[in-house]
């Protein structure tokens, strides 16, 4: 947590939201394949797994894996930099008080954990396909809901960047109350 910490700074922030935004708005929609990815389902059966891998084509297939050896290791590893390092900036200006509220700083860490947990099963299912297996299929679902589950709380930054000047502003108007 301590290195983290160190490198929660705006200037740092502000270059993984730059890059963040540089992987959403060129590079993800020239290079993610255009047919829904394993990745990008929130749950689904060994069955369907394979069907969709089937319904890819080899090119298509090809092509995924790619996607996961390359793009899906830098940009989840850059959003869970972003999101835990604006955490940490946000909430330790609007709650100083309260130190516990850094270990939110976990959360987009545990995702990335299981993000790329499930991008191993992926890569394992595509480099074996047309082999089944049902196992390994299994797991990666498993892997896709607390990704996705994770997400939510992750969101948790907005309140930090809220709570801070709303508290700013309370704090100010309660100590011009108690001079007036």
């Amino acid at each position: 947590m301590g290195m983290l910490a160190k490198w929660a700074t705006g200037r740092n922030i502000l270059a993984l939201l730059i890059i963040f935004l540089l992987f959403d708005l060129v590079i993800i929609p020239v290079f993610y394949p255009g047919f829904p990815t394993l990745d990008t389902l929130p749950l689904y059966t060994p069955d369907e797994a394979y069907r969709y891998l089937s319904s890819y084509g080899a090119q298509g297939r090809q092509q995924y894996l790619l996607v996961e050896l390359t793009l899906d290791l830098v940009y989840p590893l850059t959003t869970a930099l972003l999101f835990s390092l604006l955490i940490l900036y946000s909430f330790r200006r609007g709650f100083a008080d309260h130190p516990w509220t850094r270990w939110l700083a976990l959360i987009p860490l545990a995702e990335l954990l299981v993000d790329y947990l499930e991008n191993v099963c992926a890569v394992v299912m595509l480099l074996g396909y047309p082999a089944r297996m049902a196992g390994v299929a299994a797991v990666a679902s498993i892997f896709t809901v607390p990704k996705f589950s994770l997400t939510a709380p992750e969101l948790v930054f907005v309140i930090g960047p809220v709570a801070w000047p709303v508290r700013y502003l309370r704090r100010r108007s309660g100590s011009q109350l108690a001079a007036g």
